[in-house]
């Protein structure tokens, strides 16, 4: 009951914060790494070499700056799946997430494996389908 309550404030928070969608850019111009962290955003590891520093070198503007991009990342993964989740990531062209919106890694990838779960439950029901229509 707590997942679907959750569930449904992350879908609140989203659609009352909609605008038009863009991708987060590279800001520290490090594409490789960038591309890694659009795949796993929640890499801990991946960060600090994004950035170049370990995590309690970094200043609290950049551990911020950290969190502002992932947060971006997740959402716009969370965002790519609307037909699942009813839901579409827009930004306000400031790429900054929500005000006062926080999705934390647990979340994140509760709802990524909810989303491969319903993949999966379709894609099921579609090949029963097919049989059905060619036996």
């Amino acid at each position: 009951m707590k997942k679907l309550l959750l569930f449904s404030l992350i879908l609140f928070v989203l659609q009352a914060n909609a605008q038009d969608k863009k991708k987060y850019i590279d800001p520290f111009k490090r594409p490789r790494i960038w591309k890694d962290l659009e795949k796993d955003p929640t890499d801990s590891s991946l960060w600090i070499q994004y950035v170049g520093k370990n995590w309690q070198d970094m200043t609290k503007d950049e551990r911020y700056h950290v969190q502002d991009m992932k947060q971006m990342i997740m959402l716009e993964h969370l965002s790519e799946e609307s037909d699942i989740l009813g839901f579409s990531l827009k930004s306000n062209g400031k790429h900054r997430t929500p005000e006062g919106f926080f999705i934390d890694d647990f979340a994140y990838l509760d709802l990524m494996r909810f989303i491969e779960d319903e993949k999966l439950k379709d894609k099921k029901k579609k090949n029963k389908k097919r049989k059905k229509q060619h036996p």
